[in-house]
């Protein structure tokens, strides 16, 4: 049964690193959304709040969103990056569920259209 030999101990590692790759793209993919996200709040939110005022120039409102992304990128970074965390680990765990799952009903066909060996 050579093909047991391949089996054999491949699947743990392989299955950590694609993991770890994972949690990796799926918290930088959550960072990069959520400061988007947060940015877009504060400018709206300074516009919002500068609404009644009529000395605001053009370069004023440029600032607005530099600004926003300022906040964004300093002060709101640690809870930026604590939400996105969290966010990916689920997303993390339920790609590895899925790879699982389409692993297990891969394998269990795979046994069905072996042929019997006597």
């Amino acid at each position: 049964r050579p093909h047991r030999l391949c089996d054999a101990g491949y699947d743990q590692q392989p299955l950590y690193a694609t993991g770890m790759m994972l949690l990796s793209l799926f918290w930088t993919t959550q960072v990069l959304q959520n400061i988007l996200h947060t940015t877009t709040g504060g400018t709206l939110a300074a516009w919002w709040g500068s609404r009644g005022n009529n000395n605001s120039n053009s370069s004023t409102r440029g600032s607005i969103t530099r600004d926003a992304l300022v906040r964004s990128c300093t002060l709101s970074l640690g809870s930026i990056c604590l939400g996105s965390l969290v966010v990916a680990l689920l997303q993390t765990l339920e790609q590895i569920m899925n790879m699982a799952k389409n692993k297990k009903n891969t394998n269990g066909r795979r046994h069905q259209d072996r042929p019997q060996e006597n």
